[in-house]
């Protein structure tokens, strides 16, 4: 699994890609801070700023599903596109910390978990993912990874 050093590295990594980010894309509202931690994108971006709770109640009533909620934000030009991966690396860190023994729920994830991929690395495929969805298309995150290099293609068959 991973080591202590590699998991203080990840974190260290997605911490300065988050903070990079927002110094870029500041988010336009107050945070909206909760009780509870959040689990889902929509609750990360409402308590960070970049959305208000109406706003999300109005893109979940629209939404084509729930794991559509960041990219239809993006695609609504709601939140900037940069900002989605930051904080679905955020939301990824958070959950790992909780977990005793973390259990990738995505590709990237696994990735990250095994040091076979930056944070980085991940955020700009992410990126490029959600500029193609943008456009109407969609491309799978190990083919932007592999094209891009970062990647053998035995590390996303795996």
């Amino acid at each position: 699994m991973i080591t202590d050093n590699r998991m203080h590295k990840l974190h260290d990594d997605i911490l300065d890609l988050f903070h990079a980010t927002i110094s870029r894309f500041p988010p336009q509202h107050a945070p909206f801070i909760q009780a509870a931690m959040p689990y889902k994108i929509g609750e990360y971006l409402v308590e960070l700023g970049y959305i208000t709770p109406r706003e999300l109640r109005q893109v979940l009533q629209h939404a084509k599903g729930a794991h559509h909620v960041g990219l239809d934000l993006v695609r609504g030009d709601v939140i900037p596109a940069p900002v989605l991966p930051a904080i679905l690396l955020i939301q990824f860190l958070d959950r790992i910390e909780r977990e005793s023994q973390p259990t990738p729920r995505f590709m990237g994830e696994r990735l990250l978990l095994n040091g076979l991929l930056e944070a980085r690395q991940l955020a700009d495929g992410l990126g490029e993912q959600i500029a193609t969805y943008q456009h109407g298309d969609w491309v799978r995150l190990g083919e932007i990874l592999t094209h891009r290099g970062w990647l053998a293609e035995s590390s996303i068959s795996n």
